[in-house]
């Protein structure tokens, strides 16, 4: 059961890798917050909704595919595209280390976050890949066996 439910929590994660793969490629020295594409600071599957996301989805995005990114993400610096129309490309505001959707600064200039970032990232723990669905699984794991009679 334990096994199932890790199994689970790392497949509810897998994108998990993609703000580590944003920093790096466009080279800003903060992880940028999920919100950069999600509608919620923790992500989660079918909340990539931001004009950013819709605009990688666009150029071959999918869900946990590392190299999808990396590849949409030069399309988009190809194409010049200005997600939210403010003269500015999202590239070059990703760069920046601002928001391409609201053009807010994310990451300033030593290297700190800006804006509060959740402590669990996308879907994942700030220190490691353990999901909240696993903490949860192991929560009722523990729960179970305080109740289980003893002979």
């Amino acid at each position: 059961m334990l096994t199932s439910l890790l199994l689970a929590s790392s497949l509810a994660h897998a994108s998990g890798n993609f703000p580590g793969e944003l920093q790096t490629w466009a080279e800003v020295p903060c992880v940028p917050s999920c919100i950069l594409c999600h509608a919620t600071a923790v992500g989660s599957g079918g909340t990539a909704t931001q004009p950013l996301a819709l605009a990688l989805q666009e150029r071959g995005l999918s869900a946990g595919d590392s190299d999808a990114l990396l590849r949409a993400l030069d399309a988009l610096e190809a194409d010049g595209a200005d997600s939210n129309g403010d003269g500015t490309s999202d590239t070059e505001q990703l760069r920046a280390g601002a928001n391409p959707n609201t053009g807010e600064v994310f990451c300033g200039a030593t290297g700190e976050a800006v804006t509060e970032l959740p402590r669990y990232g996308c879907l994942q723990t700030a220190r490691g890949t353990l999901s909240p669905f696993a903490l949860l699984g192991l929560g009722a794991l523990l729960t179970l066996r305080r109740r289980a009679p003893s002979c």
